[in-house]
């Protein structure tokens, strides 16, 4: 009956006069049915298209049909988003519509997932559909509060259409947004969670569009990494050097401006450094502070001389004396020995007398001063994943997934988790010389060392999804 309904001419009329015709459609929406379903859905959109001031009432039990069992219906809605989203609804109307196109974004099925991210590119990003960029970034920053699923969708929608290099118009609307969203935060008087929030977006956006931030607006945001105090700051912080980061290899030599201040401004903070050690916020600052000095302004005079401070105090860190300075210290070691630009320098890290007083250490404390050890065998791990193959270590890492406690057993899971993401983003090497370089034991090459040692960690990976009392350990277990 329903479906006969909807291929009668004119049955939009019909449904507007007769309203027990229209709550028989939204009654039916959840039948057992999903042809069924199906049809409703399309007789609800079609009259919703006719009739746009009624879509604020029936779009939260239209859209909650992105969640449902059968493809064809999950199709049917997202269409739907998309051609209600043309409709010049109001504000928040957009929102809740983005937000659950949003959602299809990780389908389970590519054709589905393939449709919400062509629908969700055209009502953004096309010259028919798409906001302007003071809207579309104040879309985009409320969309990055709202969703709190991780991995993000919205990062990972921003990731996928950023692939698309070869589209000049879709860069300049990405620089546009940066900008619109970097200039929000001077006009507006906004909290620190907001900012961290609209950071987020800029840092999605310069990941995939790297020369979208300018050397000028990249000075502008610099008295918003220093001085830190709060964990709000100290949050905004970390998204600011993430974006310098990504943005400084890009940055052209006329940013050496921006960069001698970024260089001085690291350097206080690292000579007088109160981040917790372990915390992602000292692991962006020291990748930043590596970063600005590779690709700009090259001082590995000072790279040295402050590794080499670190060295002296941490070859002096005795067993028993792991304290929170101590640990800093470790933790500091440990990121510049791994993410420092050492190669280019022409300059030795000592990574295996770093590694081999780590592993002392580890052998030598007592269980509460493991923590700070492990974290910084972690980003040792991470850098140089050959470390894994190590003897000592293999069986200490054994213990610990075996009897270690959830936070130990998480550490170990990080490094590895690290070194995956590390590997999944290199360029394939198929060069004669690097492939006569391996072959002649010149060069080492970890071909086939991230499939060992998944089988390796395949049993400890997959207790620690079922860790339901350690949440950090499950989701690291389940981002594995």
């Amino acid at each position: 009956w329903l479906s006969g309904r909807s291929n009668v001419v004119g049955y939009i009329s019909i449904l507007s006069v007769y309203s027990s015709i229209l709550d028989t459609v939204v009654m039916h929406l959840s039948d057992t049915s999903a042809n069924v379903r199906e049809v409703c859905v399309s007789i609800l959109a079609a009259y919703l298209e006719d009739k746009p001031a009624q879509v604020p009432t029936y779009l939260a039990m239209l859209s909650d049909r992105v969640m449902d069992t059968a493809v064809s219906v999950r199709k049917r809605v997202i269409r739907f988003l998309r051609d209600a989203y043309l409709l010049h609804l109001d504000y928040d109307t957009k929102l809740m519509t983005l937000f659950r196109m949003l959602q299809c974004v990780h389908e389970t099925d590519p054709t589905a997932a393939a449709r919400a991210k062509h629908g969700l590119q055209y009502v953004l990003f096309h010259e028919q559909g798409g906001d302007k960029p003071t809207e579309m970034a104040r879309l985009l920053a409320d969309l990055c509060i709202k969703i709190r699923e991780r991995p993000s969708p919205l990062e990972e929608f921003l990731r996928r259409l950023g692939r698309d290099h070869a589209n000049p118009a879709l860069s300049d609307t990405f620089g546009e947004l940066v900008d619109e969203l970097i200039s929000g935060l001077f006009v507006d008087n906004m909290d620190a969670i907001t900012m961290r929030e609209r950071l987020r977006v800029v840092h999605v956006l310069c990941f995939t569009h790297p020369s979208g931030l300018s050397g000028t607006r990249a000075k502008q945001l610099l008295p918003y990494g220093d001085g830190a105090e709060s964990f709000e700051e100290l949050a905004v912080m970390e998204e600011l050097l993430r974006i310098f980061s990504t943005c400084l290899c890009h940055m052209p030599r006329t940013a050496r401006a921006f960069a001698v201040s970024l260089e001085a401004v690291l350097t206080r903070l690292l000579s007088r450094c109160t981040i917790s050690p372990g915390s992602s916020t000292l692991e962006a600052l020291i990748q930043c502070f590596c970063c600005v000095i590779q690709y700009q302004t090259k001082n590995y005079v000072l790279l040295q001389k402050t590794y080499h401070s670190c060295l002296g105090k941490f070859f002096s860190v005795q067993p028993k004396e792991i304290d929170a300075n101590a640990s800093l210290v470790l933790c500091i070691t440990a990121l510049l020995c791994a993410y420092g630009p050492w190669q280019s320098a022409q300059q030795s890290n000592s990574l295996d007398e770093v590694f081999g007083h780590l592993m002392r250490l580890h052998a030598s404390s007592e269980a509460k001063s493991l923590i700070p050890i492990l974290t910084a065998l972690g980003y040792i791990l991470s850098a140089y994943p050959a470390k894994f193959l190590d003897p000592t270590l293999t069986s200490t890492l054994d213990t610990i997934l075996q009897q270690g406690t959830p936070h130990e057993r998480y550490l170990v899971l990080r490094a590895f988790f690290a070194f995956l993401e590390n590997d999944a983003g290199k360029e394939p090497q198929l060069s004669s010389t690097d492939m006569l370089s391996n072959l002649t034991g010149k060069a080492y090459s970890d071909a086939g060392l991230a499939s060992g040692l998944i089988q390796r960690f395949a049993d400890p990976v997959l207790h620690g999804v079922l860790e339901v009392e350690s949440p950090p350990l499950q989701r690291m277990a389940r981002a594995i």
